[in-house]
């Protein structure tokens, strides 16, 4: 069995479900039960209302189906917006100074990832927000909602540049936007873990707690997902965070994220860290000849270098992971060898490379694409 299907074993079967901070409550308003098409006038954000303001816990549960907010109480991320730390879609932005009634229709029922144009610049504008796809657009039946094309194209979701009209439309029909926040849960949060799903506050915990319990993980060998095991610290999920998300023991830190019900972002140094000690011990056991592939990087790095995996593929051969330079220098997490190119993790120096060697950082990339990450 190839390596990768071997790292990729349980991976298959695990469940990528969506389930159904306190601030100025006074702010938003949730939306009215009359569900507001373009030429329908809707409450406005900083109405009176006369049920009182609503909770945090209340905001969370109507994020879920939408609520109506201004555009200037959001927070923006170069990948999409924040409303009180909940990674947010955008849809029913009003555009009258757009004389075309079908114009403004369509585009008040067009859902967005991030700001891609100007009308959604405008911190006066009102505009409805939400964090469960499928649940927007049953409170808004009447006004059939659909992801913003060039949101997907500016962060290639699964392709989508390259897609044609029927990859495209499945690309739209199969959009997890808790996945999204996945692969971007570093511009999302700030924080060096945070749990966040639809329905729930983000929920962020002492970061340290995920090398400080690694030894005390008694009688479990290895990982009761892929089945790796290393004699270093720093690949395994802590039992105190595991139980929080119902995951087994012993569970390793790439499985974990990948099989938790929502977003559990992992600082990007310890998730890298887990990655290349995985890897290692893979390629430690592996009988075999080891080959390079894509969906063997797929498998191994954290979710937030799938969208730079998806931009490189149908341009260069697969790369080697963690390529360790004679130099002693940190390795390169992607590398090409032959061609004496290398992509290291955001914040490492390309300074003084190894002879030859041309190095990037991984948003260096990502802007010569013309992809959105910074």
């Amino acid at each position: 069995m190839a390596m990768w299907k071997q790292a990729l074993a349980s991976l298959r079967h695990a469940s990528r479900q969506v389930l159904a901070d306190n601030g100025d409550p006074d702010a938003p308003r949730p939306g009215p039960s009359l569900q507001p098409g373009p030429e329908t006038a809707a409450t406005p954000p900083d109405a009176p209302t006369s049920q009182g303001a609503p909770t945090a816990e209340a905001i969370e549960i109507q994020l879920n189906e939408g609520m109506q907010v201004s555009l200037s109480s959001l927070e923006p991320t170069p990948v999409g917006w924040t409303y009180r730390r909940h990674p947010v879609m955008v849809f029913g932005v009003e555009v009258p100074e757009v004389e075309d009634a079908d114009r403004r229709r369509e585009f008040w029922q067009r859902v967005h990832l991030l700001p891609c144009c100007g009308a959604l610049d405008s911190g006066e504008r009102s505009a409805w927000i939400g964090t469960d796809l499928e649940m927007m657009r049953s409170s808004f039946a009447d006004s059939p909602l659909t992801l913003c094309q060039s949101c997907l194209t500016t962060l290639n979701h699964d392709d989508y540049r390259r897609a044609d009209s029927r990859e495209r439309q499945q690309i739209q029909q199969a959009f997890d936007f808790v996945g999204h926040v996945q692969r971007f849960s570093h511009q999302y949060f700030d924080t060096g873990y945070t749990f966040w799903q639809p329905g729930e506050a983000p929920s962020p915990a002492d970061e340290s707690s995920l090398v400080t319990e690694e030894k005390e993980e008694k009688g479990i060998e290895a990982c009761p997902g892929c089945g790796c095991a290393s004699d270093q610290a720093g690949w395994r999920l802590p039992g105190s965070i595991g139980n929080q998300h119902s995951l087994p023991a012993g569970i390793c830190i790439p499985c974990a994220v990948r099989q938790t019900r929502g977003c559990l972002h992992i600082d990007e140094e310890v998730a890298l860290t887990a990655a290349r000690l995985r890897f290692d011990y893979f390629a430690a056991t592996y009988r075999g000849k080891m080959e390079n592939s894509w969906k063997l990087a797929e498998a191994i790095l954290p979710l937030t270098w799938l969208p730079l995996l998806r931009g490189l593929e149908k341009l260069l051969p697969a790369p080697e992971l963690f390529y360790q330079f004679e130099s002693g220098r940190a390795p390169a997490v992607l590398a090409w060898p032959g061609q004496h190119r290398g992509i290291l993790p955001d914040g490492a120096s390309t300074a003084e490379p190894p002879t030859d060697w041309s190095l990037w950082t991984r948003r260096e990339i990502l802007r010569e694409f013309g992809l959105k990450d910074s």
